[in-house]
């Protein structure tokens, strides 16, 4: 992406925003912080949602494959719930 903006000399000129000042931070930085915050937060719900999933018991999914594939007809293919 590129910015257009008014060098020292008052050119118009064009530079990426990474590499621009904004006023004492650099671009970069605004832009490493976001990413970290971003990948925190990622982090974050991930660990949450994993938590989440360990605490359900298991559950033999293959047991009764009779009455599973009769509610996949009925519930998905014969639209039950619509």
């Amino acid at each position: 992406m590129i910015c257009w903006g008014v060098n020292s000399n008052g050119d118009l000129s064009m530079e990426h925003p990474l590499f621009m000042d904004y006023g004492p931070i650099p671009g970069i930085a605004i832009f490493a912080l976001l990413m970290a915050v971003s990948g925190g937060f990622f982090s974050y719900q991930v660990v949450k949602a994993t938590r989440l999933v360990r605490l359900g018991k298991p559950d033999n999914r293959f047991d009764n494959w009779g009455a599973r594939i009769s509610e996949v007809i009925t519930g998905w293919l014969g639209q039950k719930k619509v």
